[in-house]
């Protein structure tokens, strides 16, 4: 949490919105390393909704 203070200025703030777009970059950082087309999103309660609100934004 501390090492990524600076991702978020109120960490009491932080939406699905804003997990979103992070998870995206994982996914682009994910395929480029490995050359995957298809990367599984998996979520248990928080997890699964940002896995959801993550692909509903999809851009690839």
């Amino acid at each position: 949490m501390f090492a990524s203070a600076a991702a978020s200025p109120d960490p009491n703030a932080v939406t699905m919105d804003d997990y979103a777009p992070d998870t995206q970059t994982w996914i682009a950082a994910v395929r480029q390393r490995t050359g995957a087309r298809c990367v599984w999103l998996l979520g248990h309660s928080e997890g699964g909704l940002v896995a959801l609100a993550a692909a509903a934004r999809r851009s690839w």
